[in-house]
């Protein structure tokens, strides 16, 4: 089974798609018609072009989508050829997508805990690995009962819910190839790894905020992700040979940009006031799961984790989370001796304080260098 760390990001996505508004979906009852994904994709181009700016929207006009009759489930890039621009994805991708919504509809409908992660790593042995795996649907991977199949076939709302995940990751994935095409990456041409890892943070920033123009919470695209995180488990210890940041970043990057910019995304966004407190909450818990992750994975610098700002920074994190842990009724000696001295928190704080005193240092050697 799939480490659970993340399960609460796959709940935010299942909470969004109940209350998601797009226009186009009283056409889709039932599952994804052949034409869906064609019209899904072009929805999401119209929908970027309606929040972006004028000189962006220069740009997203110009780009043409082609979704090729490819069975290549890696194949979604952006290029220019002969002056046009041109996002293409393959069959093989948009039958990826819409097998992990109907899995995440699944674990929605028939409330199975983990079965779109693990859906999702399965799907990742199947076909990008040396096992030999065969090939389960969504249906048919977890051995459920022939009664709730059939109950989901007749389920208006199961079809209903497996368009919307299918149009959130499909969306995440689209904004981040038109966040190449906006920024002109293309045209620029990465000159080494460290680059192109930027011009992919880069395009994820411009996802997500297109997303939150939208009212969606940049962390329902985590799914998606997912999938490439099965890919190096390890990614943040291995980023610097890599073209894309780690998963895990990337992930930590959606939960703040949605805890960050909350207040504008939950303005935009169809769910109720009185749950949207909920979905920050599982936001935060999910943030401090990732970070535990990635502490867990990064070499520190010794100088940084010995500087003062370092130690001040700890202490300080330290004492908020004891008197936060007070103001829970928990008694003083358990948050002092148990809650805040955790791993989960040692962790959390010592990734937070040392990205703090690192960007303090550099800026400060700036400085230097300039005067």
């Amino acid at each position: 089974m799939v480490n659970r760390n993340y399960l609460l990001v796959s709940l935010i996505t299942i909470f969004i798609s109940q209350f998601i508004s797009v226009t186009a979906r009283a056409k889709f009852v039932g599952l994804l018609p052949n034409d869906a994904p064609q019209e899904i994709i072009q929805q999401g181009i119209d929908e970027f072009s309606r929040v972006s700016s004028p000189l962006d929207n220069i740009i997203i006009n110009k780009i043409n989508i082609n979704l090729i009759d490819h069975p290549d489930h890696n194949v979604v890039r952006t290029y220019q050829r002969k002056g046009r621009l041109i996002i293409e994805i393959s069959s093989g991708f948009s039958f990826l997508v819409e097998s992990l919504a109907i899995a995440y509809a699944i674990e929605q409908h028939l409330n199975i805990n983990g079965y779109g992660v693990d859906f999702t790593k399965h799907m990742f042995e199947t076909y990008e690995t040396d096992k030999l795996i065969p090939v389960k649907s969504p249906f048919t991977f977890g051995d459920i009962p022939a009664t709730d199949l059939e109950r989901l076939g007749r389920d208006e709302i199961f079809g209903l819910n497996v368009h919307k995940f299918y149009l959130i990751y499909m969306w995440y994935t689209l904004a981040h190839e038109v966040g190449h095409q906006v920024l002109k990456h293309e045209k620029k041409s990465a000159k080494s790894l460290k680059q192109q890892r930027e011009y992919e943070r880069e395009a994820d920033t411009w996802a997500n905020k297109v997303f939150i123009k939208l009212g969606i919470p940049p962390a329902s695209g985590f799914p998606i992700l997912y999938y490439w995180y099965f890919y190096d488990q390890f990614s943040v210890k291995n980023e610097l040979s890599r073209t894309h940041p780690s998963e895990l970043n990337r992930f930590k990057e959606m939960l703040e940009s949605t805890i960050d910019n909350f207040e504008e995304w939950s303005a935009n966004s169809a769910i109720p006031k009185d749950q949207l407190e909920d979905m920050l909450h599982s936001s935060y818990k999910a943030l401090k799961l990732v970070k535990n992750d990635i502490s867990k994975q990064l070499n520190f610098d010794s100088s940084i984790l010995s500087s003062e700002l370092f130690k001040k920074c700890d202490g300080g994190l330290k004492q908020y989370c004891i008197e936060a842990c007070v103001e829970q009724s928990h008694l003083l000696k358990m948050c002092e001796e148990k809650v805040c001295v955790s791993k989960l928190e040692v962790n959390v704080r010592k990734l937070d304080c040392f990205e703090i005193a690192s960007e303090f240092i550099e800026r400060r050697n700036e400085i230097k260098l300039i005067n």
